[in-house]
């Protein structure tokens, strides 16, 4: 309110004085109001903290723009029906009190409780409220819009420094307007819901290779007691996870990660959740999920296939999340080691039952997506890996072993598929086999099944196979098992013929004058030319490996260094790349240092080509460009045999195919013969890049063969196929 200067009359004098004084007592009774954080009428100190850009704020994350629909139908598994309220905060002030209330319409405000902080994360408050007996008049709070309300006080509730409010959808019976005769009682038609159990709020949450499992638990479908027709209640059909990267106490943006049916999504499985391409594990501040339900839109008194359904989202869950990079640091099976199979009546053995291992990371967290390499020996060489949906997916390991045969289908009792093997002299041959590109499960294992035609024991390995070169590191964790056919199972002992010692890992460029990293290559710059003004400065690059096959992602990574660290922090730093056959470095990607002037970029390898990091000039901070890197990518060359054990005398048929596509250059099928490989027979590549051979099997006993590309152009290096084994028999 304005007061004039300028008093006419001695009336407004008066006036103006008898205001000012109502206005000090209001504010004395305002100051001596009692102040407890739980009264309905919401009765704090009205004193509010002015806003400045250092002022704490608060935001609700759930609900908040993931799902505005608030249910407490309860989960299964749940210790009762409740909706999980959660607010985070920015710049928490001393002593934080946070405190949930609901309005509906124009009604008074009502108290909901006040918040408990999260035990990790002191930024983080959260109330599981139990919506139907919080109004003491009707025990229920009608359906429809309601606001609910984050207030944030310091010093234990003295002050009001921030609050965040949601207008959202109460649904606990669901829209029942329309009254058609067959719908189910009210209480059916509450949302669905979902309640995230991994990570817990303010937790940490484990990534590996940017993704991240988030275990939930949901409204499933169960007996009811409906007026007439179905005689369950529903429940949610998926659930939806998302991520965000949005600070604390910032009405978070979410970004959607995975969905998975709500039957596949148990705690034991959960929903995977793949970040985008450009967000790496690190940025991530919290995790989401949604129930969704599919709706049938009723053309008559029962739903018929002509009415129309689609899928909404319903309740959800929101968590504060604190990332962290998974490491398989142990392999343990929890089914089928210690088996005993018996044969069958015709003396035939069947396959063994599944066989389990889970791997976990450094907080003994499952791992999902990583790769697993089995080995197995014994009782003779005719011992194999199942190759059927009755396993988990698995292929025949890429690298590191003598050569590959038939696997075997546990479905229906074929050759099919393939494995790896070892060649041992005088013993049988360790059979190997890896988990399939997705690697492990959901749940962090990997299954598998073993067939034999001879009693005796299996001996087998399973090892996380963390740099990918399907040999055994020492440091790798692994676990030994062990199956007995016709007689008990033994004492597990190691099956992993190949145990290496470990890589040293890459190094980081840094300040000295060259980098040695191993396995991969890397180089430093020099000074900056004087021909650049200002504070010198030297750039390094190095590669995560140095040769691919084409199209698999790697990782250039660098440091700019100087003497003024304005210089390093936060600089806009170039990578050109030079492609093999061509002449001059063209931009590729740009990135940002971090604080110690850090970067890295990750992308596939496509072709062979040099790489360049520039640092440009700027202010005081003179230019700086690194020594090239070169990756080579090579081409990747599949095989297919029709016949791994033919008939002598009659053809074999080899076929596949050349990626990226080569039409028209030669390949070559070789055959190992004293120690060496020799050319069998050449073709040429067709439109689709496919090559094929036939040979006639005049050979005895076993040969090795392999295909090779002859290299036709200089942006890929040249590519050999896995080698394959074929038996001749009378």
């Amino acid at each position: 309110m304005a007061v004039s200067r300028t008093h006419r009359s001695q009336a407004g004098a008066v006036a103006a004085r008898t205001l000012l004084s109502l206005f000090v007592i209001f504010g004395m009774a305002v100051f001596f109001l009692p102040t407890s954080p739980l009264g309905n009428t919401g009765a704090h100190a009205q004193t509010t903290a002015s806003p400045t850009t250092s002022s704490p704020t608060i935001n609700f994350l759930n609900p908040s723009s993931h799902s505005k629909v608030i249910s407490d139908k309860q989960e299964t598994g749940a210790s009762g029906p409740s909706y999980h309220l959660v607010a985070w905060v920015r710049n928490v002030p001393t002593a934080p009190l946070v405190e949930f209330k609901y309005q509906v319409g124009t009604a008074q405000e009502s108290t909901i409780g006040t918040a408990t902080a999260t035990p990790g994360s002191a930024d983080t408050f959260e109330y599981n409220w139990n919506i139907p007996s919080n109004n003491p008049q009707t025990n229920n709070i009608p359906d429809g819009e309601i606001t609910l309300k984050a207030i944030l006080y310091s010093n234990n509730g003295a002050t009001e420094v921030a609050r965040d409010q949601e207008t959202v959808t109460l649904n606990q019976t669901g829209d029942v307007s329309e009254g058609a005769p067959n719908e189910d009682p009210p209480s059916s038609e509450a949302a669905e819901t979902v309640e995230i159990t991994y990570p817990v709020n303010g937790g940490p949450v484990g990534f590996y290779n940017r993704q991240t499992v988030i275990d939930v638990i949901w409204s499933q479908t169960s007996t009811g007691t409906p007026a007439s027709g179905s005689q369950q209640t529903p429940g949610a059909d998926e659930i939806s996870v998302f991520y965000t990267k949005t600070p604390p106490g910032i009405e978070p943006t979410w970004i959607a990660c995975g969905t998975a049916e709500a039957t596949n999504a148990d705690a034991g499985d959960g929903v995977r959740c793949a970040l985008t391409s450009n967000d790496q594990a690190t940025q991530v501040t919290g995790v989401a999920a949604v129930a969704r339900d599919t709706e049938t839109t009723q053309t008559g008194p029962v739903p018929s296939p002509a009415d129309e359904t689609e899928t909404v989202n319903e309740s959800g869950d929101a968590h504060r999340a604190l990332p962290y990079t998974q490491v398989a640091t142990t392999v343990a099976f929890t089914t089928g080691s210690g088996q005993q199979v018996s044969a069958g009546t015709g003396g035939d053995f069947p396959c063994s039952n599944v066989i389990t291992t889970v791997v976990r990371d450094q907080a003994a967290h499952k791992i999902a997506g990583h790769n697993v390499d089995v080995h197995a020996t014994g009782p003779t060489d005719q011992l194999q890996f199942d190759s059927s949906t009755q396993s988990d997916p698995q292929q025949n390991p890429e690298s590191n072993h003598s050569g590959s045969e038939s696997a075997y289908s546990c479905a229906d009792g074929t050759q099919s598929g393939f494995q790896g093997q070892h060649e041992v002299a005088n013993s049988p041959d360790p059979k190997h086999e890896e988990s399939a590109a997705q690697g492990t499960s959901d749940s962090g294992t990997f299954k598998f099944k073993l067939h034999t035609d001879a009693g005796g024991t299996t001996q087998f390995t399973a090892f996380a196979d963390i740099d990918n070169n399907d040999l055994r590191c020492s440091s790798e964790p692994s676990s030994a098992g062990s199956v007995g056919w016709n007689q008990p199972a033994p004492t597990p002992t190691s099956a992993s013929p190949d145990q290496t010692s470990c890589p040293a890992p890459s190094a980081s460029p840094s300040s000295s004058t060259t980098t040695s990293a191993s396995p991969s290559g890397s180089s430093t710059s020099t000074a900056s030319p004087s021909s650049s003004p200002g504070t010198s400065r030297t750039t390094g690059l190095g590669a995560s490996d140095n040769e691919v096959d084409a199209g698999t992602t790697i990782t250039l990574s660098g440091q700019v260094i100087s003497s003024n660290t304005s210089c390093e922090d936060n600089e806009f730093v170039r990578i050109r790349r030079r492609v093999h056959g061509t002449d001059t470095f063209e931009n590729f990607r740009s990135v940002t240092t971090d604080a110690e002037g850090k970067f890295e970029s990750s992308f596939e390898a496509t072709n062979s080509a040099d790489y360049q990091a520039f640092a440009p000039s700027h202010d005081t901070c003179a230019d700086s460009t690194s020594e090239p890197v070169t990756v080579l990518a090579r081409v990747t060359v599949s095989i297919t045999v029709d016949e791994f054990r033919p008939k002598r005398g009659s053809t074999v048929h080899f076929s596949g195919k050349v990626e990226p596509n080569h039409d028209g250059t030669r390949v070559v099928l070789q055959r190992k013969k004293n120690g060496s490989w020799v050319k069998v027979k050449r073709d040429t590549l067709d439109a689709q890049s496919r090559y094929s051979f036939a040979i006639v099997a005049d050979w005895r006993r076993d040969r090795l063969f392999r295909v090779k590309w002859i290299q036709g152009d200089s942006d890929h290096e040249e590519g050999r196929s896995q080698k394959v084994k074929v038996t001749t028999h009378r």
